[in-house]
C-alpha cells in the first residue's frame, strides 16, 4: 500500500502543525489521560473522546511526507475527496508523491474544530491553513475506533471561500 511509495519519498519538507488549544472545541468532551500523539490506547480499551491528535499526526504525516507513518492512521477502507478528486489510499499517496515532485511545502494551522464521538464513530469538521499557499480549506474525517486506536475511514478537504 503507501509502503511501497514510502521508499521513493524522503523526509525534507517544511511542516508545523499547532492544534487548536483544547479549549476551542466545547463539544469535544473530556480529553481521556491515556492518549498519546498517535491516538494509541492500551488494548481493549474503551473508545476515548478526543480524536484531535490523530487528526493532527494525519497533517503532520502530510507535511513531512511520510507515507509509512500516515499508513498506520487510515482503515483498509480509506477514502479521501479532495480537489474534485476521490481517491484510496494508493490513489492518495500518489497525489502526495505528485505534490513532493512539484516542491510543494506544508505548514498547516489547525484551528475551527467541532467534534463528535458517537460509539466506534467519530467526526469531526474543522479548518486548516496552510500558509505557504496562502490557503485556507475546510475539512471534515470520519474515524472508526479499531479497538485499539481511532483511524481515519474517510477525509473531505473543500478550499474555503
Amino acid at each position: 500500500m503507501l509502503r511501497r511509495i514510502a521508499t521513493l519519498i524522503g523526509a525534507g519538507a517544511v511542516f508545523a502543525c499547532a492544534p487548536a488549544a483544547p479549549g476551542d472545541d466545547a463539544s469535544a468532551g473530556d480529553v481521556a489521560t491515556d492518549v498519546v500523539a498517535t491516538g494509541v490506547v492500551a488494548p481493549g480499551a474503551a473508545p476515548n473522546a478526543d480524536i484531535r491528535p490523530v487528526v493532527s499526526a494525519f497533517y503532520e504525516h502530510i507535511g513531512a511526507f511520510d507515507l509509512v507513518a500516515l499508513d498506520t492512521l487510515l482503515t483498509d477502507e480509506f477514502q479521501i475527496v479532495d480537489g474534485g478528486l476521490r481517491l484510496d489510499a494508493d490513489g492518495f499517496a500518489d497525489f502526495l508523491v505528485s505534490l513532493r515532485e512539484q516542491g510543494i511545502e506544508f505548514d498547516f494551522r489547525l484551528a475551527d474544530w467541532s467534534t463528535r464521538v458517537e460509539g466506534t464513530i467519530a467526526y469531526t469538521l474543522l479548518t486548516s491553513v496552510n500558509r505557504p499557499l496562502e490557503a485556507t480549506f475546510h475539512e471534515s474525517a470520519i474515524l472508526r475506533w479499531d479497538g485499539d486506536r481511532w483511524r481515519i475511514d474517510r477525509f473531505h478537504s473543500t478550499a474555503a471561500r
